[in-house]
């Protein structure tokens, strides 16, 4: 995981897929998930509990972190 301005840091090339979260960004299984703000938006109540999320980890197997060198 890294920021946009390290970006050219990286081994990029044209199979590479960039994914461009926010501190929102969670993990839910094997997605990321990015709200769209609706909770601020809209009284969703305590029945809309959000289960099986969590903060995606920095240097989770999903990002960059674990394939530097």
């Amino acid at each position: 995981v890294g920021t946009l301005d390290t970006l050219q840091e990286y081994d990029i090339g044209m199979l590479t897929t960039v994914l461009i979260g926010n501190s929102a960004t969670v993990r839910h299984g094997n997605l990321l998930v990015t709200p769209r703000g609706y909770r601020r938006k809209y009284d969703l109540g305590t029945a809309q509990v959000r289960r099986g999320v969590e903060k995606a980890p920095v240097g989770g197997e999903w990002s960059l972190e674990k394939g530097r060198p």
